[in-house]
């Protein structure tokens, strides 16, 4: 997930060949299979430790690959520069986290 912030960051704003490199594509479709994993084992965790890490991580895994979409579709310039981190912050959730992520690439795999 560091690695593809990373490389995101360097990307030129104009170059959006440079997204459709196999290891930028890879890593993006590896953070969304990994958020498929912590969406589960945070609806399935008691513990509120694991819980907060848990959804630190979804958070981070959500972000990175939407910063691929945004530069992708061209339509922030100000968010392409900016550093992606962890996001330090909890969220209190009243009922089972959703994975609402963009599945119009594939299939639903249910």
């Amino acid at each position: 997930m560091d690695v593809l912030a990373e490389m995101l960051i360097a990307i030129d704003a104009g170059n959006k060949e440079g997204l459709r490199q196999e290891i930028i594509v890879d890593l993006v479709e590896q953070c969304c299979t990994y958020k498929q994993r912590v969406v589960h084992l945070v609806n399935s965790t008691l513990d509120e430790s694991l819980l907060r890490q848990g959804l630190a991580l979804n958070d981070d895994l959500q972000r990175v690959p939407a910063k691929h979409g945004v530069i992708a579709s061209g339509t922030s310039v100000l968010a392409e520069k900016t550093p992606l981190g962890p996001s330090g912050t909890t969220t209190d959730v009243k009922g089972p986290l959703l994975d609402i992520g963009d599945n119009s690439e594939k299939p639903d795999e249910r």
